[in-house]
């Protein structure tokens, strides 16, 4: 087979398969699947091989070509856009395809109406791999999995059928980010994975929103390990430059796809999510079936937000590392500040990030873009008082809900002890016009005495929420 095999060359596949009669006749079941649909089926003139015919694929890279042939059980529909699904299965296990069906149909469904952009081929196959080197491969109308990441058997823990459930999610997104829009070479692969990632958590939220846990998910599995990769000598940019066809499959790791994803999300959580669904959408319509890098998504996002994101986003996506936001309280003139500072989690660097910092308390939730390595905020500002503060009647949290991608060092015994305060006295008692303090916030303020390996601190703040829950409010002021 003539290719470039390097993502900015794209073309049009034209597939054929020739195929010995005999093995054909030997196995029944046997299934014979590429990217393009099958058209039909000939002998040749010595009626000695068959040849399988099949549509042209769409225009597509090179490394998106498949095809599959072996013994396969099948369940297949048409959904409501006239596209063919089809779930392949080991023989006499068409049962456990079936929640794949149901997730394909709901996900391409999400995604649809997300990116404003139909699926754009007229089948999409799902296909299990006994043994792969990958979970799977996003194939364009032909996605191949690793048995276990699609199959869902009476004998999965529920673990492992979220993680199926969302290598599915995953791969589907992908016939948009990567497919649809290919990046121009592997410097740019959190294009894929990255957005691919974030969107397997946003498809299954929307899906699973009675439940709505997948986002603690992200948080635990993808946000956390990418903050404690970030911290390590061995971190990278996002955008990485790819000189040699051996750093390939090195850039496939977790700062392509958790890192970039949760960079991904607070973006999200600072323009909004319509401004977030609008640029999105711009941008894939903007170029599909072709080529991209890192800075025409952000032209795309400026275009829509006039927020100037190219800027925002520089220190993000170009350096390593990531900030350290401390915290504390100082008072001037009679006056209450807080009083913000940002350094790199990395020793010997003076990065300053274009930083979006996430503000709550019980009454008011707001972002402040803070660009200088100090910032002042005053009560006044934000309507606070520091008696209710000191008491506990109120709260104040930075990052709140870990939206951002950054830790949070907070330099003050009173506003942590009201954050652990209102933490224990909100469980049970949510009151929809009051924010609370979350679980994410205090998950947050552990991790990050963790990162310090000062489980002292750990036991100390685990202590005093036990003691808040046995206290009485005369007695709060004093832990």
């Amino acid at each position: 087979m003539p290719c470039f095999d390097e993502p900015c060359y794209k073309a049009i596949f034209s597939f054929q398969l020739i195929i010995d009669k005999y093995f054909i006749d030997a196995f029944k079941q046997l299934k014979c699947v590429t990217n393009g649909s099958l058209i039909h089926v000939n002998l040749d003139k010595d009626n000695n091989k068959y040849i399988f015919s099949y549509s042209d694929s769409p225009l597509m890279s090179c490394y998106l070509f498949t095809f599959v042939i072996g013994n396969y059980d099948l369940i297949e529909t048409v959904n409501e856009n006239k596209t063919k699904l089809r779930v392949f299965t080991p023989l006499r296990d068409h049962h456990d395809g079936a929640l794949c069906m149901n997730l394909a149909q709901y996900s391409l469904r999400f995604y649809q109406k997300f990116f404003e952009i139909n699926y754009y081929y007229d089948k999409l196959d799902f296909v299990p791999i006994p043994q792969m080197d990958y979970r799977a491969m996003e194939n364009l109308g032909c996605i191949v999995f690793k048995n276990e990441a699609m199959l869902f058997s009476h004998f999965q823990c529920i673990s492992e059928k979220k993680f199926a459930s969302r290598t599915i999610c995953h791969e589907i997104s992908h016939m948009w980010f990567g497919d649809l829009v290919t990046m121009e070479w592997w410097d740019d692969i959190w294009l894929n994975e990255g957005f691919a990632r974030i969107f397997e958590f946003l498809c299954l939220n929307e899906i699973e929103k009675k439940e709505n846990k997948f986002w603690d998910n992200f948080i635990f599995y993808i946000y956390n390990e990418a903050l404690i990769y970030d911290e390590k000598k061995e971190t990278h940019p996002i955008v990485r430059e790819v000189r040699k066809v051996e750093m390939i499959d090195k850039i496939f790791d977790t700062i392509s796809y958790a890192k970039g994803s949760s960079v991904i999300k607070m973006l999200m959580h600072y323009i909004g999510i319509d401004n977030f669904r609008k640029s999105i959408s711009t941008y894939l319509k903007k170029y599909m079936y072709k080529n991209t890098n890192t800075t025409m998504l952000w032209e795309c996002f400026d275009e829509i937000t006039k927020l100037k994101i190219s800027e925002l986003m520089n220190e993000w996506v170009n350096f390593s590392g990531h900030p350290l936001l401390t915290i504390d309280i100082i008072k001037k003139n009679e006056k209450y500040f807080f009083k913000l500072e940002q350094n790199s989690m990395k020793e010997n660097d003076n990065t300053i990030w274009k930083l979006p910092v996430f503000i709550k308390s019980k009454h008011f939730e707001i972002c402040r873009l803070i660009t200088t390595k100090e910032y002042e905020i005053s009560f006044e500002e934000l309507n606070l008082n520091y008696d209710d503060i000191e008491q506990g009647k109120n709260f104040v949290v930075f990052n709140n809900d870990l939206k951002g991608f950054y830790r949070v060092n907070y330099n003050n015994e009173i506003l942590l002890n009201a954050l652990l305060i209102n933490y224990k006295n909100n469980q049970g008692k949510i009151n929809e016009k009051e924010n609370i303090v979350s679980d994410f916030d205090i998950f947050g303020i552990l991790s990050y005495e963790k990162y310090k390996n000062n489980f002292e601190g750990i036991k100390i703040i685990l202590n005093k929420i036990k003691i808040i829950e046995n206290s009485t409010q005369k007695d709060l002021r004093n832990i």
